[in-house]
Parts: C-alpha cells; structure tokens; sequence
C-alpha cells in the first residue's frame, strides 16, 4: 500500500461495544489460549462459525484482540486457515471483508504458523499463489510477489499486482491494476444487491466501504504521483463519499509515522495538493479550514490558506490558459541529450517520447493498453521487461532491453524470453530491441543471425560552449 495511504481497519464507533455472542467469543478464546483442550476448540470453532457477526468481531479493541489472538494453540490456527484457504479459493473479495484484518492483528510468530499451514492445505490452487505472494511482500520483496500474484486467475489479483507495481515505485501499472480490480469489486457489489432480498446486498458492509475508501485514496495518491491531478481529484472524492473527512480524521489522527505527521495529515495533504493543481480554490480552503480546527497551530495549513485567500483571479486564469511548462528546443531535443530530471536512461527515453521525439529511429510511444509498457511483470513468469513501444507508422509491438554498460550475448536469449512470452499474452507478433552503451564482438555476431532482433548503442556528448 502507499506508504502515506494508510490502510482504514474496523473503527466503527458503534460497532465497538460487544453483544453478548462476541463477549462468549472472548471469553472462549481466552480460556483456549490458557487451557487448550478439543471440546474448547469445537466450542470456539462453533462460536466463530454460526454465532458471531466476524465484521463486528473485529471491529473491538485492537489490544484485546491482538491479545486473543496471538499465542494460540496450533489447532486453533489450523482451523481459520482451512477457511482461509477456501475463501481465497471460492470468494476471495472475504480478504477484504474479513482477513485483511485479522492478519493485522496477529503478530510475527502467529502469522508465520498460520500462512505455513494455509500453505500445506492449499495445494495447486489459487490460494496458494495468494499465500506465498503475501509472504514475499512481508518480506519486502514485491520484485517475488508479483510472478506468484499474477498466476492467479480471477480480477482480485489486480489488487495484490497493484501493491507490488506501487513497491516497485511502477505508478503507471500499479493504477492500471487498481482500476481493473475496482471494477470488478463494484460489479461484484452491484451484483449482491440484484440478488438480495434487501436490495443492499455487500454495498452496507464496513469491510466492503473500507475496500473503497482505501481504493480511492490510492488511487488519488497515485495519479498525483503521476501528475494527473484532476484524476487525483476524482479519486479522492469518491473516497470521502464513502466516509466523510470527519471520519477519516477520527481513525486516522492518532498514528503518527513520518516527522511527526499523522496518517490522516499526510492523507489531507496529498488531497490539498490535487485541489491546488487544479485550481479547486473553494474546496482547498474548506478543506483548509477543517484542518485548521483540528490543527490550529499548523504553520503550513494557515500560510497556504492565506496564499489561496490572497490568490488574484488572474493569476488561476493565467494557469489555465497557459498550463504546464513545456520543455523548450523540442526540435533539438534528441540532440541535446538531456540528463537533468532523468534517473536512467529508461526514463530519458520515455520523456523524449512523451514530446513526440524518435527514438530508434521510430516515432514509437509507450504500449499503454491492457498495461503500461514500462517495468512490466510478463504473466507467466517471463521476467520484468525494460519498455514496450509501439511504432505509431505502423503499430508494430518493440520490446526493449536496456543495459547501462556492457552486454554479452546472454542479453539476446533475455529479450527472446520476453518476445516469447509476450508473444502469448497478447496474440501479436513481437520484435525487439538491445540498447546498451558498448556491445562485444560476439553480441554484434550473434545478433545478425537474429532479424527480429535490433542492436543500438547509446552515447553522451558534452561539448564546451
């Protein structure tokens, strides 16, 4: 998840005092802890089965129920992850309403004992490509995940594929897959409410609401990150129409995780951003206000209120009629070989394209169809490929390989993987390009025995003026 987005848990004020179903489930789990026997396990696996509302369950203390559940009998662990596995494998959108939470609230020890048996019992399915990815993201590898994640079949995986894009700082892909899972998720939703006697179905579930609320909030930091702020916009404001930015603040204020900012200050700011970009000056200092009574000594908040305040007509006219700066020469743009905002040169190539600039000889622009052709994870486990461009003459498909330095002709069976996998994910013939800075002699060999394979070199020139 983003950093700075962090995720909303059961908060639920009225869901916080106990019935008297949830106050046997405690009681149940404390003496299981305690006194361990199998009539106590069938009790507790009864209780959880037909007696408690889960939603309600956990959305108790969050002490208490770290207490409750961390510690327990392996039994005890056995059972929730038969239903795990199943729930991943039959329903897997119950990771929202139920899991996402519960995995919170244990702590290493158990959840290491919980996912290895979940990992026994899933077998060849689904769940277990679920399992192990969610283990390589606790482990901080999102680089693992994302090939076990996108084995899986079904839209949910969109979600996981989207968190291990967002790690892997891809925020072009990593919206593409949450939008892909937010459409399936409101399908799902809608779908509940057609079938259900009640006409709401899942759409009044805290753990669905949550799912959105989170959804939204990425989504908004993500095309700010890109810098498409009216989407940003967008997003953010179908968030705070699943909670208000009352609720947001009541949940969110308390954690304190980067210079001393809340989640819920860092959440306001990125939303203020969005609303400055886009001139939404009302709404920024609305916002503004709010925070400002939460707040009130927050230097930052009052000097931007007053900017906003300040703000001549003209000055937002002139914004709007202008836009954003532009690079200037574009017409010597590939000569200049300009290195001063890219970090690769990966980067330096898709900003000459996104100015219309050839690159490979080619007027080529990024794919960006079913996913962005930038650092993307081919399905079926054939690597993360550099670029993928398509030749707007002609919309032929070019898969790049760049190489920093020197390359050897290990880097051509490399880029035919990608050819061969891509080749089968979208149905298209696939060509490709080699880029590094110095080729050997047995790359120049072998590559000319490769017709739909092309090897280009790249240079930097600094003259004295």
């Amino acid at each position: 998840m983003p950093p700075n987005c962090k995720k909303l848990t059961y908060m639920n004020n009225d869901q916080n005092i106990p019935n008297e179903s949830i106050s046997k489930l405690f009681f149940l789990l404390e003496e299981l802890k305690d006194n361990f026997s199998e009539k106590l396990l069938d009790d507790t696996r009864e209780c959880f089965d037909g007696e408690v509302d889960i939603e309600r369950f956990l959305a108790q203390d969050e002490n208490r129920l770290r207490q409750v559940l961390k510690g327990q009998h392996e039994r005890f662990y056995d059972f929730l992850a038969l239903q795990f596995v199943e729930d991943l494998n039959e329903f897997p959108e119950m990771y929202f309403l139920a899991w996402e939470t519960f995995l919170h609230f244990l702590d290493e020890e158990s959840l290491s004992v919980f996912l290895r048996t979940a990992t026994i019992l899933a077998g060849n399915s689904n769940a277990t490509n679920y399992i192990e990815g969610i283990k390589q993201l606790d482990n901080f590898s999102p680089e693992l995940a994302i090939y076990y994640f996108s084995d899986i079949d079904g839209y949910v995986a969109n979600y996981f594929i989207g968190l291990c894009y967002f790690e892997l700082l891809n925020y072009e892909n990593s919206i593409k897959c949450n939008e892909a899972f937010l459409d399936g998720f409101q399908e799902v939703i809608e779908n509940s409410k057609k079938n259900s006697q009640d006409g709401i179905g899942l759409s009044n579930s805290d753990g669905i609401r949550i799912a959105l609320w989170n959804l939204h909030n990425d989504l908004g930091y993500l095309y700010n990150r890109i810098k498409e702020y009216l989407k940003a916009k967008h997003h953010y404001e179908k968030g705070l129409e699943v909670f208000d930015i009352e609720f947001a603040h009541t949940v969110k204020h308390d954690d304190i995780v980067d210079n001393d900012l809340s989640e819920f200050q860092i959440w306001i700011n990125n939303y203020l951003s969005c609303l400055e970009k886009t001139n939404e000056k009302e709404t920024a200092i609305t916002v503004l206000n709010f925070a400002l009574e939460k707040y009130p000594f927050n230097e930052y908040y009052r000097r931007l209120k007053e900017r906003l305040e300040k703000a001549h007509p003209i000055d937002e006219l002139l914004k709007q009629v202008w836009g954003f700066p532009k690079t200037v020469n574009i017409s010597k743009h590939e000569q200049l070989r300009f290195l001063s905002k890219e970090k690769s040169l990966e980067d330096m190539l898709v900003e000459q394209m996104r100015y219309g600039v050839m690159v490979f000889n080619r007027p080529f622009v990024v794919y960006d169809q079913e996913f962005f052709g930038k650092q993307y994870a081919i399905k079926g486990g054939y690597g993360i490929l550099d670029l993928l461009l398509v030749d707007k003459s002609d919309n032929s498909l070019y898969v790049v390989e760049l190489k920093r330095n020197n390359a050897g002709t290990e880097v051509i069976s490399q880029i035919e993987r990608y050819i061969e996998g891509l080749t089968k994910q979208l149905n298209q013939e696939i060509k490709g390009i080699i880029c590094l800075h110095k080729p050997n002699e047995e790359l120049k060999k072998a590559i000319k025995e490769k017709p739909h394979i092309e090897l280009f070199t790249y240079h930097f020139d600094f003259e004295k003026q």
